[in-house]
């Protein structure tokens, strides 16, 4: 989890996309409203972590 946090911090589109297209593909449809909430999750502790 160290790395990913770093990698997100770094340029979080991108790895963001990347991550989410590849589980997707991998898990279905079914989980897509999961990994959504998920990454929003992430997105505004990194937010707060920033400021």
């Amino acid at each position: 989890m160290e790395k990913l946090d770093a990698g997100i911090h770094i340029e979080p589109n991108k790895l963001l996309k990347r991550r989410m297209g590849s589980r997707i593909k991998l898990k279905g449809r079914m989980n897509n409203k999961n990994l959504k909430n998920k990454c929003r999750k992430r997105r505004k502790v990194i937010g707060l972590a920033l400021k």
